[in-house]
């Protein structure tokens, strides 16, 4: 009894240690989404991820279109181009702080 119960608290410890994804789904703005071809990019913990049109298309439609957040015209860039996780790559002093408030 006293080995079952070591045994499930660790494997419940291991599991309570794995990191949670993060799933961040952007729009592409036009004329960058190909006319349509490519409406919108994945990225999973600030890392884009490379999925077929019809996965992407089948997750936008179950969290729903308007929750997807559309790109600002002053910073085009945003969400497609790098992820609104990591930020600009080309923005070191943003970088620096980031790691620093970590």
């Amino acid at each position: 009894m006293g080995r079952c119960i070591i045994l499930l608290v660790l494997l419940l410890g291991g599991c309570a240690q794995k990191e949670i994804p993060f799933i961040e789904i952007n729009s592409v703005p036009p004329p960058f989404d190909i006319d349509g071809r490519y409406p919108y990019v994945v990225w999973v913990n600030g890392e884009r991820v490379s999925m077929p049109k019809k996965d992407i298309v089948s997750l936008v439609n179950k969290i729903g279109k308007e929750n997807i957040k559309r790109a600002d015209s002053k910073d085009i860039h945003r969400g497609w181009l790098f992820s609104h996780l990591k930020g600009d790559p080309s923005n070191e002093f943003e970088q620096k702080q980031r790691s620093e408030s970590q």
